[in-house]
């Protein structure tokens, strides 16, 4: 089966489930041929790099070809042409034009898009420019910023919609009309759990990975890091991630009078993050829910930490305790109190028991919900029209 996978930025450091997804279809036979908007700008993850030369990226808007491909896609599809350019931005029935007649030797079983926002609307045109059907994954940021309208508008015409936790699966069935609630279906994300080693290290070092955004509460983490130090824990924070963050939180460091405690590695590939989980002690996620509405799910590196038994210390947010329960596989704090961060992290640096006692049950937790070896049988079932929306048993 050849699927046609419209992304938003391909490669992208920090969207490692997406990768994830399309190198275990394709271990499953899929054909997977991927159209995105945009190329990251620096470290990309090995297992990624051989997917670059055969990614086909959207043209510049007045390009020969794109402006070409226009012409045929109109001849081709006159009325459905139109009409798109009627309901739709311009520029969004402009790619998904161009990406439809690059696909026309593909002979194209279906489209899949992920995130509903633009890249739901151009997978869904281009679907229709192919005659195929079409499908979306939805994550935590566009189900949480975006009204019911909006996101109403981009699952009705789909012929199902993967959501990847059960709170913002709820989330959506509370909200949403019902004919288009009946076609969600809950696949989490997964990973391979044996390609994870646990980790021994007796190292003091508090981890934390991911981008340097607002929703990862990083300053918070500072702030704990603050507490610990002044009570004389001996310890070493690393935050790793790249983004509009950085230079407020390494200002932010030096003023706490914690910079010789703390590093900011940058971003990192999956290589030099299964480095740093090796090294570590204890995994910290201080996640907030921002004022837009925009917060995490369960981010992969939580649950990357945990397949090698690293306890983790993460904000009580509601998808999070599905990936993390209280007091068995590490914490859960309110959010935004580095008091409630700085006591967690200091118990478990001084118990060796627990961090083991609570990483192996992290461990066989992933291994039992969250291995992408059984997850992915949901998603391939759904694509050959085997499968059936609702909530995974």
């Amino acid at each position: 089966m050849k699927i046609a996978y419209v992304l938003g930025t391909f490669p992208s450091i920090s969207e490692t489930f997406i990768l994830r997804e399309i190198i275990a279809l394709r271990e499953h036979g899929f054909q997977i041929f991927i159209f995105a908007l945009g190329q990251h700008i620096g470290k990309l993850h090995q297992e990624a790099s051989s997917f670059v030369g055969s990614t086909l990226y959207r043209r510049h808007m007045l390009s020969p070809l794109m402006l070409a491909n226009q012409i045929r896609c109109a001849i081709a599809n006159t009325r459905a042409y139109w009409k798109e350019l009627r309901h739709f931005p311009p520029q969004r029935v402009f790619a998904a034009a161009d990406f439809a007649q690059r696909a026309e030797t593909m002979n194209i079983d279906h489209v899949h898009a992920h995130f509903a926002f633009g890249t739901a609307d151009i997978g869904l045109i281009m679907a229709r420019f192919l005659r195929v059907p079409f499908s979306l994954s939805l994550h935590a940021k566009d189900i949480f910023t975006q009204n019911c309208d909006i996101l109403s508008k981009r699952i009705s015409p789909v012929s199902f919609a993967t959501v990847c936790t059960r709170h913002a699966f709820n989330h959506l069935r509370r909200l949403l009309p019902s004919e288009d609630a009946a076609k969600l279906v809950f696949i989490p994300h997964g990973l391979a759990p044996e390609s994870y080693a646990p980790s021994a290290s007796t190292q003091p070092i508090v981890l934390a990975i991911g981008r340097l955004e607002e929703k990862k509460g990083f300053r918070h983490l500072l702030e704990a890091c603050k507490v610990l130090k002044e009570e004389g824990i001996v310890f070493r924070c690393v935050i790793a991630g790249a983004g509009s963050q950085m230079e407020m939180l390494q200002i932010e460091a030096q003023r706490n009078g914690i910079n010789d405690r703390v590093v900011f590695p940058g971003e990192q590939t999956q290589n030099e993050v299964r480095q740093l989980l090796e090294q570590a002690s204890v995994f910290v996620m201080p996640s907030v829910i921002t004022a837009n509405g925009d917060q995490d799910g369960i981010p992969n590196v939580v649950l990357e930490a945990m397949s090698m038994a690293l306890p983790v210390v993460a904000s009580a947010l509601p998808a999070m305790s599905e990936a993390v329960t209280d007091g068995k596989t590490g914490y859960l704090v309110k959010p935004r109190d580095p008091i409630a961060l700085a006591n967690k992290i200091r118990g478990l640096l001084a118990d060796r028991a627990l961090r083991t006692r609570m990483g192996q049950a992290g461990r066989a937790h992933v291994i039992k919900q969250f291995d992408i070896n059984r997850n992915i049988n949901l998603l391939a079932d759904l694509f050959e029209g085997k499968g059936t929306t609702g909530t995974l048993q």
